[in-house]
């Protein structure tokens, strides 16, 4: 009772998102030379919906090229619930995300003794020391920075996480579908999402604009940990950008839509 009392009033800090124009533009403009591994955790962390920890134990076992597709295994996770999504050949105004990851992979030194997915990279080159902890933790800053965005610093650890719910969010991803995709369990959540519902609805009727992004942070900020984390599988579809670059599943049941952009699967 004394922690809640002294919880009263109390805000966390939540981290900024990445749009799906932010993730376009970083991909087209940012060079490979300097940035090859910022991109190549951009397209796993935002495609997986990964929080900072997972991205670090990736291992080489965990990555399979699988020809026309790459798939990644997310074993070790904090729901200990493990996800599987792939990457397909999808392009962004001509920039091959498989591409990206193919080319970050070719690069690994033989002399590397470790199975860490992610290694240092300097200067074009790959070096043999793993990626630590609070350099994946400060790659969203680093990428907001260089697309010179307000406030990199707000862009933390788990913007990669936060911003793959955005981009569903952006794709005009129905409540329903927002619900399905966090797994709400407790009533709270479920009286949040109704009372926001029908904000949403007075905003079309007057003509104004939906931000989903308030609806979203509302969501995260009163459970953030069951998103992503509940027992059913996610195809994003011509979402990312609007290009069919990248896919997350649980299992191999797969389903695909015509009406909408992304469809969640329970097993």
């Amino acid at each position: 009772a004394f922690i809640r009392r002294k919880n009263v009033g109390y805000e966390p800090k939540k981290s900024k998102a990445f749009s799906r124009c932010h993730f376009e533009k970083f991909i087209i403009e940012a060079d490979d030379k300097d940035n090859l591994l910022l991109k190549v955790a951009l397209i796993i962390g935002i495609g997986g919906a990964c929080r900072k920890i997972e991205v670090l134990k990736l291992t080489t076992d965990n990555v399979t090229d699988d020809g026309d597709h790459l798939t990644i295994d997310i074993e070790d996770t904090k729901t200990h619930s493990p996800r599987q999504f792939i990457i397909t050949p999808g392009s962004v105004n001509g920039v091959d995300l498989l591409e990206i990851l193919r080319r970050y992979i070719a690069l690994r030194p033989l002399s590397a003794k470790n199975d860490r997915f992610f290694l240092g990279y300097r200067a074009g080159k790959c070096v043999c020391q793993p990626v630590g902890i609070n350099t994946f933790a400060s790659m969203p800053s680093k990428i907001a920075t260089l697309l010179g965005l307000n406030d990199p610093k707000k862009y933390t650890g788990h913007c990669f996480r936060r911003s793959s719910a955005t981009i569903l969010a952006e794709g005009r991803a129905s409540l329903t579908t927002i619900q399905q995709l966090g797994g709400w369990k407790s009533s709270k959540l479920r009286e949040s999402v109704s009372g926001e519902s029908s904000s949403l609805a007075a905003a079309e009727i007057f003509g104004n604009s939906i931000n989903e992004s308030s609806l979203l942070d509302s969501l995260l900020e009163s459970d953030m940990d069951l998103l992503l984390d509940a027992n059913v599988g996610i195809m994003l579809e011509n979402e990312l950008c609007g290009v069919n670059s990248v896919q997350t599943f649980t299992s191999s049941q797969i389903t695909s839509s015509k009406e909408m952009s992304m469809s969640v699967v329970k097993q």
